[in-house]
């Protein structure tokens, strides 16, 4: 008897159960809307300081009914789940993630009968290797853009190299960064990988996480120099943690990177010049740079600091040699540029401490006679001084290609200097023989019209040309841009085409740098 009714008890509870399961699942119920939410992916991923847009794909079997999203995030640390966090409400996500790293992101949608829930994983990346396209409008306010190199994944899964415009103020919108006048990752403690990235601007240095683009500290240039500002900056990458600024008033002064410090240099004192030729040190292979020449430019005069040469005290081309030498005294030698104009210097890429090639060239142009041209390789040495290797000298047949005030990137790879003019690239052969080594009359490369060339670099490896530019005729409020070519056929394709095309991503360019996560080693040719 207590069987059977044990068994009847069962069976009424179970009845209850399942009438109960209907009634809050009725799977028949025609009034009853579920809920399905789909993606293509559970791997997502953004850039830091980037605005996170998403959508998924989410349906509910009674079309019409209010849906409720409530959007979570957890940080996961070694592992560990961090705290639950709600960061938005609403289809569509926007959200900018506060650090790098990976997220549990969570997604609930409710209607009146049902919720139903999905989980992706986040990975928020940082800035890591890529390129940088510095630009400044008009008005001096600046535009980093910045592209990060593709992985081997993002290549498998068809994405494009692709330009974030503006990211530093992006990452930093209380800065307002402007003027900048170059950008730099360079190490903070000699012989060692560690780096910080330096915005170079005409009254202020901002210091930056080099993976993040986090700014940890400014420091104030016209504070310590009142009336004066940046122009151009002179440093090592790799190789030192010392870098000098060349200011308005014709100063240099120096700067060390691992101490946020600005110091006036007691080798060149309060001496003032025309101009400053900066980076003349290159290494083939990393993006080892420094070293300056300052110029005077109208007792047309090349002074450089040499190390252990006279103290290291600054000496020019017509200085004496040694302490015998009226003690390294000006105009003892004959001067070599007399009554001409001094157009450029620069380093046919040489490594830190020597090595073949790293004489310099210098260019001029006569005052009177601006058809007659000259260009003097020369070194600079412990026991010499500035001494001339060899000197080269022409008459024009027509006005020449360069004018003082344009760049000269040399490529020691290919023995080849790139400079330009408007939209028109030329290449030019300085060591090559009588006459092949005269400054080249027609450009190699010519850019679509209104496209003005502003500034151009080398890859590390010297394989490729950075051409930044600006596009006159282009409607969009960006018209700054990138071409990069390849060096191999630079001078020799005419009909020569960009491998890569980036177009309105910045304003106007005023320097390319391809940014790597760790400094390459050497390579040679």
């Amino acid at each position: 008897m207590k069987k059977l009714i044990y068994i009847l008890l069962t069976g009424i509870l179970l009845s209850c159960i399942k009438d109960q399961s209907v009634m809050v699942y009725p799977e028949n119920n025609p009034n009853f809307s579920m809920i399905t939410i789909t993606s293509p992916t559970e791997k997502l991923s953004v850039d830091l300081g980037q605005e996170f847009t998403f959508t998924p794909v989410v349906t509910q079997k009674i079309a019409g009914k209010e849906l409720k999203y409530i959007w979570t995030a957890n940080f996961i640390q070694s592992g560990i789940t961090g705290d639950i966090v709600k960061i938005g409400e609403g289809a569509t996500l926007k959200y900018t993630f506060p650090k790098f790293g990976t997220y549990q992101l969570r997604l609930e949608v409710k209607n009146e009968d049902y919720s139903a829930f999905k989980i992706w994983q986040i990975d928020v990346r940082v800035y890591d290797a890529g390129y940088f396209v510095v630009g400044n409008d008009d008005a001096g306010n600046s535009n980093i853009a910045f592209a990060r190199t593709l992985s081997q994944t993002d290549i498998l899964e068809g994405k494009e190299l692709t330009f974030i415009s503006d990211v530093i103020n992006k990452v930093n919108p209380e800065l307002s960064i402007k003027n900048v006048v170059r950008v730099l990752k360079s190490i903070i403690e000699y012989n060692k990988t560690a780096a910080y990235l330096h915005i170079y601007t005409k009254e202020k240095i901002y210091i930056a996480d080099p993976n993040t683009f986090k700014v940890f500290n400014v420091i104030n240039f016209t504070a310590r120099y009142p009336g004066e500002y940046i122009t151009k900056v002179s440093a090592f990458d790799t190789y030192s943690t010392g870098s000098s600024i060349y200011s308005s008033k014709g100063r240099l002064v120096g700067y060390q990177k691992p101490e946020f410090l600005i110091y006036r240099y007691d080798n060149w004192g309060d001496r003032f010049f025309s101009d400053a030729y900066v980076n003349l040190i290159y290494v083939q292979g990393p993006n080892v740079n420094g070293g300056e020449a300052l110029v005077d430019y109208e007792n047309s005069k090349i002074w450089m600091s040499i190390n252990y040469h006279n103290s290291n005290n600054p000496v020019n081309n017509t200085s004496g040699v040694n302490a015998t030498q009226n003690n390294f005294g000006d105009n003892y030698r004959a001067n070599i540029y007399q009554n001409m104009n001094i157009l450029s210097v620069f380093r046919m890429n040489g490594a830190t401490t020597g090595g073949t090639p790293y004489n310099l060239f210098a260019l001029a142009q006569d005052r009177t006679d601006p058809l007659k041209v000259k260009f003097v390789e020369f070194t600079t040495t412990t026991a010499g001084g500035i001494g001339t290797v060899a000197e080269n000298s022409y008459t024009a047949t027509s006005p020449i290609t360069f004018k003082k005030g344009m760049e000269m990137v040399p490529n020691a790879r290919y023995s080849s200097v790139y400079y330009a003019d408007g939209n028109k690239i030329f290449i030019w052969y300085p060591k090559n023989s009588s006459p092949n080594n005269q400054l080249p009359k027609d450009p190699a490369i010519t850019l679509t019209s209104g496209k003005i060339v502003t500034t151009m670099s080398v890859s590390y490896d010297m394989k490729e040309l950075y051409v930044g530019f600006y596009d006159q005729n282009s409607s969009n409020s960006l018209k700054g841009g990138l071409y990069i070519y390849n060096c191999s056929e630079i001078g020799l394709n005419s009909n020569i085409q960009p491998v890569k095309k980036f177009e309105n991503i910045t304003t106007r360019p005023v320097q390319v740098l391809y940014k790597s996560t760790v400094w390459d080693k050497p390579v040679s040719f």
